[in-house]
């Protein structure tokens, strides 16, 4: 830290970061003298602040529509591999039931989710976004991997079905642990609503973010099923690694699924242990095939990043900002 375009004068882990150009960068005359970092409650508060003149720029904002409206500012987009999922602890009953898992998949309505997730998205049928294959093969070759995995689209005949032939065919009551952020809460009353046509009865619970965060990486077998989304994400499959396998059931982990068969381990090391495009994409497609049976997440949509700004343009913005020094693409406007 600090050994960058810019040093680090404070941070207050409460109110924010306080940055200032290094005179001894390597990569030459820094063009933004100092940036400071500021932190926000929600977004409304964030948008207000960039309305006023207090913040200049929004780096990635979650409810675009909302966002737009309050802040009054131009907002840009652009496609990313950013995913949001709803997840289901596989060794937990009744989730430990694979056509109850099905069932789910069948009966989440993607375009009504995206409609109430307030920013750009296309629906996805994948954990790994298809983008992230695209580094490993041809359209050609992604789309034939692709289309030899199982499917699960919308279709309430098919989630009842699937209920059928479960432990639970009547139904079942559960919670659904949420916090305040961005759309999260409106996207988990359309998950409960459309739940609750398969006979699940789905309380939402605000516990708050650290709350959240505790239950969702705790212990392995207390996670429970939730509605969330991947963050930043990077242009190699292998970053979905950490929503799977062993090593990620520690406290802490992220395998809120608890889904961590011997044979998903092996997949993802030999994903790891190669750097043959070909090989790897035979190896993702794999374990995409196993994901697409055994369902422990049902991915739901690929969201578009968005920034905003009222003082600066990024011409180089891209799902993967986050991956370099994204300050030093900003451009003022004018």
């Amino acid at each position: 830290m600090g050994t960058g375009p810019w040093e680090i004068n404070s941070f207050d882990p409460t109110r924010g970061i306080e940055l200032s150009a290094n005179s001894h960068c390597w990569g030459g005359k820094v063009p933004i003298k100092h940036i400071s970092v500021r932190f926000f409650s929600d977004e409304t508060n964030m948008a207000l602040a960039l309305r006023s003149g207090e913040l200049d720029l929004v780096p990635q904002v979650e409810d675009a529509r909302s966002f737009a409206t309050t802040s009054g500012a131009r907002l840009t987009s652009v496609p990313s591999c950013q995913t949001g999922w709803f997840s289901m602890p596989t060794q937990t009953a009744p989730w430990s039931d694979v056509h109850i898992r099905r069932a789910v998949a069948y009966a989440l309505d993607r375009p009504d989710i995206i409609t109430v997730t307030g920013f750009p998205a296309v629906p996805t049928y994948t954990l790994i976004a298809p983008s992230q294959l695209g580094t490993l093969g041809s359209s050609a070759q992604v789309n034939s991997a692709l289309r030899s995995l199982p499917s699960y689209p919308f279709s309430l005949a098919m989630a009842r079905r699937e209920m059928a032939e479960s432990a639970y065919p009547h139904g079942f009551s559960m919670v659904l642990d949420t916090f305040n952020y961005g759309s999260f809460i409106n996207v988990n009353q359309v998950i409960a609503a459309e739940l609750k046509k398969l006979g699940i009865n789905a309380q939402i619970k605000n516990i708050g973010q650290s709350a959240w965060f505790a239950v969702a990486s705790g212990p392995d077998d207390k996670r429970p099923p939730i509605y969330s989304t991947t963050g930043a994400c990077t242009p190699d499959p292998s970053f979905y690694d950490t929503f799977l396998g062993s090593s990620n059931l520690k406290p802490g982990g992220f395998n809120v699924a608890d889904y961590a068969p011997p044979a998903v381990d092996s997949l993802i090391a030999a994903g790891l242990a190669t750097a043959d495009p070909a090989k790897r994409l035979t190896i993702y497609t794999s374990l995409l095939q196993r994901l697409a049976t055994d369902v422990p997440y049902v991915p739901l949509y690929l969201q578009d990043v968005t920034f905003a700004s009222t003082k600066f343009t990024w011409p180089a913005f891209s799902g993967y900002w986050r991956d370099g020094v994204w300050a030093l693409g900003l451009r003022p406007v004018g």
